[in-house]
């Protein structure tokens, strides 16, 4: 129970990163500055909570179907290259279209909610009910994360 309160922190804290995004994208999508900060702290916080996931792996991949499996490690594999694609377009000087980046934030919110939406629902009662998934200890919580 302690790992799955722990986890769902970090999950919080990723939510409330995605809404300040979906704000600035309806509010000021052409402010690239705004855009590269929060896109840059929420790869902080995508990074730290994948970290604190890892001693997870081998109890989910024994624990769950393989098409959950399948999803989980690809949602993680898609956040990631989207979170650097956009680090990369936002650090560039060149003009990047507006739709573009409106695309990859789109596909990334989607993404994430999708995940995180599928380890409350299918990964963290399995570990609640089962109680045997490792000591994970996650390095962050609600106290430490980047601000929105």
């Amino acid at each position: 129970m302690a790992t799955t309160t722990r986890f769902c922190a970090h999950h919080d804290a990723i939510r409330r990163k995605l809404e300040a995004l979906e704000v600035e994208l309806e509010v000021r999508p052409e402010s690239l500055q705004l855009l590269r900060a929060t896109c840059h702290s929420l790869r902080q916080l995508v990074d730290d909570h994948l970290r604190a996931e890892e001693p997870l792996v081998d109890w989910v991949d024994q624990s769950l179907a393989p098409a959950q499996r399948e999803q989980l490690n690809t949602d993680h594999v898609v956040a990631q290259q989207l979170l650097r694609d956009l680090d990369d377009l936002l650090t560039v000087r060149a003009k990047v279209p507006t739709s573009l980046l409106l695309e990859l934030c789109d596909r990334l919110i989607m993404t994430l909610r999708r995940h995180l939406e599928m380890e409350e629902r299918e990964v963290f009662p399995m570990n609640d009910r089962v109680g045997v998934a490792p000591a994970a200890s996650p390095s962050w919580g609600p106290s430490t994360e980047v601000a929105t």
